[in-house]
């Protein structure tokens, strides 16, 4: 299993986290987005199957194929521990305000917390959605990408890129608690919107 780790991980209890960096300029009342982003996350981590009657709304003109996200999240959920889902998952949103290439787009990032405060990055995507205006698009979000981040070289530039969005943003990542493997085995994936 690749992982990357800023600093030297030990062994003892870690807190599973969802980075979600979003490139929205700012736009903080993105409930649809977050909708079409949890859907992924289910798909992603095989608790629902990528069909053409899902919720999710892709563009006319959008490439995405159904196949491979269905053979992409195969090994998506290789990637992750197996009780990464068994107890409850910080969702911490980052903002890379303001909009770092006129494009509107969010990362989920996944990834641990070990008790020295390390993190350690397993995988994680990236979805794209049309247009430029996060504002107006918010009303009626469509997704041109989705693009499964698995590649020890993008994940490893991810941890310079959130320990400067946490500065910036003035987050701090609360201390990891001891893990319940019996918890959460039969939840769904967190509402991204409601935790910040």
């Amino acid at each position: 299993m690749a992982a990357f780790c800023i600093l030297i991980s030990i062994t003892g209890f870690s807190q599973s986290i969802i980075f979600t960096i979003a490139n929205c300029g700012g736009e903080h009342r993105s409930g649809l987005y977050h909708d079409q982003l949890s859907s992924i996350m289910w798909h992603l981590e095989g608790k629902e199957k990528f069909t053409a009657d899902s919720i999710l709304k892709f563009t006319k003109n959008s490439d995405i194929q159904l196949k491979n996200l269905k053979q992409q999240s195969n090994l998506f959920k290789k990637s992750l521990p197996k009780d990464f889902n068994n107890d409850f998952i910080k969702i911490i949103r980052l903002d890379t305000k303001p909009n770092e290439d006129g494009r509107i787009w969010f990362d989920c990032i996944y990834a641990e917390q070990d008790l020295k405060g390390n993190i350690i990055i397993y995988s994680g995507f990236r979805a794209v959605f049309d247009g430029t205006d996060p504002v107006e698009e918010r009303k009626h979000p469509k997704i041109s990408q989705i693009n499964v981040l698995l590649d020890k070289n993008q994940l490893q530039s991810y941890q310079s890129t959130i320990r400067m969005l946490l500065a910036s943003d003035g987050v701090k990542l609360p201390p990891p608690q001891k893990k319940n493997p019996d918890a959460g085995k039969a939840e769904k994936p967190p509402e991204v919107e409601l935790l910040r």
